[in-house]
């Protein structure tokens, strides 16, 4: 008597492969976006010398440095209202080109909206000549 070894593929079990190669893209995924927010809570450091910072505002990427004879201030370069980067405007304003939220370029406060809550003010520390700032 002849046997037939051929796997046979039935319904059910198209459907648990089906699922089973769903449920692994989305676990890696899943790790991925967990590893970003530990990452994003966790900060980073960012160091540059106080001399290499020029007086008024001045742009690096994440965040923006206010630079006065009164002193320095760091604010976070990410509009309050959905998180889009905020550029400065003409008039000196900061101006977030998504919605048109602006921004006071001293205190960070929002003078028009939608952004109702100011800029984030990033904490830094002044030692030995250099600024290092702390984001998250």
């Amino acid at each position: 008597m002849e046997t037939n070894e051929h796997i046979r593929l039935t319904r059910r079990k198209l459907i648990v492969a089906l699922g089973w190669m769903t449920l692994l893209p989305l676990a890696g995924l899943w790790e991925r976006m967990i590893s970003r927010k530990q990452a994003r809570e966790e900060g980073r450091l960012s160091r540059m010398l106080i001399k290499d910072i020029p007086q008024g505002n001045t742009f690096y990427g994440e965040y923006w440095i206010n630079r006065r004879k009164e002193g320095i201030k760091v604010f976070s370069n990410r509009c309050t209202h959905l998180g889009c980067r905020i550029r400065p405007a003409d008039d000196g304003t900061l101006i977030c080109p998504c919605h048109g939220s602006a921004f006071d370029p001293e205190k960070g406060s929002a003078i028009k909206g939608p952004a109702e809550k100011p800029l984030e003010i990033l904490n830094f520390i002044i030692a030995d000549n250099s600024l290092t700032i702390f984001i998250k």
